[in-house]
């Protein structure tokens, strides 16, 4: 498994606890705040289960910055340079 679809794996089950969602209804291009209406505090909480799961600093303000699912996979990917 690559660390992008590591990242994806990680990113859809901490989204899917936080936002109540269903992960399987989740895809690359779901919004986070058009269309599961994420604020800071759940920014904040999928990023902890980034962080502790990779061993990682994220930085806030941009990850907070990307519109869909896809955007923040290739962000958090990119830390690793892939």
């Amino acid at each position: 498994m690559s660390i992008k679809d590591e990242i994806r794996q990680v990113l859809f089950s901490s989204v899917a606890k936080n936002m109540n969602v269903a992960e399987e209804t989740l895809t690359d291009d779901t919004r986070l705040i058009k269309d599961l209406g994420a604020k800071s505090v759940d920014f904040v909480r999928i990023l902890g289960d980034l962080e502790d799961e990779f061993d990682m600093s994220v930085p806030f303000m941009e990850f907070r910055r990307k519109e869909t699912l896809g955007d923040c996979v290739a962000f958090v990917a990119g830390m690793f340079g892939s």
